[in-house]
C-alpha cells in the first residue's frame, strides 16, 4: 500500500470518527434541550442557572460551558435529583441518551 492510500485511510477513519462525535454531541444537544434547558439555559430567569449561581458562583452556573463535570456526576444528578432538581427516568431519558448527554457535557480534560 503507498503511501498516499494510508494517509487517504488515516483522513477517512478520522472523518467517520468525528462524524460520530458531531452525531453524538446532536443528540446529547436534543437531549439537554428537551429535559434540561428550561432550568439550565443561559439567562438570568432559569432556576438551575440562578441556583448555581448563587451556590457556586457564576463561574459555575451555565452548566453548558463548565469543564469540570465528569461523567459519574452527571449520571447521579440525572438519575437521583438533588437540590429541586428533578430525576430523570429512564422512560424520560433512556440509558443511551444518558450516554449522549454526558458526552455533550463532559469536556475533554
Amino acid at each position: 500500500m503507498t503511501l498516499n492510500a494510508k494517509l487517504l485511510l488515516l483522513l477517512l477513519g478520522c472523518l467517520v470518527i468525528s462524524g460520530q462525535v458531531a452525531a453524538e454531541n446532536s443528540t446529547g444537544r436534543k437531549v439537554f434541550g428537551q429535559w434540561c434547558s428550561a432550568c439550565h439555559m443561559d439567562s438570568p430567569f432559569a432556576p438551575g442557572t440562578i441556583q448555581l449561581k448563587q451556590t457556586h458562583g457564576p463561574e459555575y452556573a451555565v452548566i453548558q460551558n463548565r469543564a469540570d463535570l465528569t461523567d459519574a456526576f452527571i449520571r447521579l444528578l440525572v438519575r437521583q435529583g438533588r437540590a429541586g432538581m428533578p430525576k430523570f427516568r429512564r422512560t424520560e431519558i433512556s440509558d443511551a441518551e444518558l450516554d449522549s448527554l454526558v458526552k455533550y457535557l463532559v469536556k475533554s480534560q
